[in-house]
């Protein structure tokens, strides 16, 4: 079983890739390195992937918190 430490580690380097490349990642590339990284756990991926989703969906409003933090 993977842990959900490593989950959050995909996620994140899910999301360092779309900050990098954010219209040129396609969403069945984004769960296929998921789920290859976390060795085909389906709640460890559907864990990471929400993560991703929910960082991505709410960008802006963490931006704003970061910038007004920093």
């Amino acid at each position: 079983m993977v842990r959900r430490s490593r989950a959050r580690e995909v996620a994140l380097q899910l999301l360092f890739q779309w900050d990098q490349n954010p219209a040129q990642v396609p969403r069945a590339a984004v769960e296929r390195f998921a789920r290859e990284r976390l060795l085909g756990d389906a709640n460890m991926t559907r864990y990471a992937l929400n993560l991703f989703d929910g960082v991505v969906r709410q960008r802006d409003e963490i931006d704003a918190r970061l910038a007004a933090a920093a």
